[in-house]
């Protein structure tokens, strides 16, 4: 699945709030994954550009510019563990390593 938007709404309802939106034809990927960081202020997200899979992107909850967060490999279904100082994914080929990193986060 692919989008260009990351949007938050209010568990009651009402009007979603875009926090980041890409350019035309740009696209999240998110076969990598989405995560909310512990304190609640950014949302970590995957690659948009196929040709650097290797990328995961820091937004604002209260929207902004993106951080980039570099990893220097492939990334695969990430998932920020609830201290926020790890970050779990797969990698290889076939996604059949399971990679934990500590001190993730600033």
């Amino acid at each position: 699945m692919v989008s260009n938007v990351v949007s938050t709404i209010a568990v009651s309802g009402g009007e979603a709030r875009a926090l980041y939106t890409l350019k035309d034809g740009m696209r999240f990927h998110w076969g990598v994954g989405l995560s909310w960081t512990p304190d609640g202020r950014h949302v970590i997200v995957g690659p948009w550009d196929t040709d650097k899979p290797d990328e995961l992107w820091s937004i604002p909850a209260t929207g902004g510019e993106l951080r980039k967060l570099d990893l220097g490999f492939k990334v695969k279904d990430m998932s920020l563990h609830p201290d926020g100082r790890r970050i779990a994914f797969t990698v290889g080929k076939y996604n059949n390593e399971v990679w934990v990193m500590e001190n993730f986060l600033p």
